[in-house]
């Protein structure tokens, strides 16, 4: 993973006992809780793709913020590539996918991008987001 993150400003991971009392959801892949640990949520470049990653004490706040729990709770969003598009974990259909959504919440343009973390920041550095 660290290979992808070069050019990443990567905030301050947390403790364990920080990270649980901030109350994450509990269907997150534990993957993704446990990046926390190493660093919490940051912004930069991966490959030529520009990534915002919010920190875990922020999330609840975003997704009330923008509204997607009122379309989808099964979707969860985790960022954005300061474009328009947000960057979020699709818990529909009982597995894990990194997806790019629209703000506007169109369905039928997300792009699916990984299903683990180092996936995803592989598939941005690699291929971008919207190669395919």
């Amino acid at each position: 993973m660290e290979i992808y993150l070069n050019e990443f400003k990567r905030n301050t991971g947390l403790e364990k006992a920080t990270l649980d009392s901030i109350g994450l959801r509990m269907d997150l892949p534990n993957d993704y809780v446990e990046l926390f640990q190493k660093f919490n949520g940051g912004e930069g470049f991966i490959g030529k793709e520009y990534v915002v990653l919010h920190k875990a004490e922020d999330l609840q706040n975003v997704n009330a913020e923008c509204g997607i729990q009122e379309f989808d709770s099964k979707i969860f969003l985790i960022g954005h590539n300061g474009a328009g598009e947000a960057i979020g974990i699709d818990l529909r259909n009982g597995k894990t996918v990194y997806i790019l959504i629209p703000y506007l919440f169109e369905y039928d343009a997300i792009i699916e991008l990984a299903d683990n973390v180092n996936g995803l920041f592989k598939r941005v550095y690699e291929d971008g987001y919207f190669e395919t």
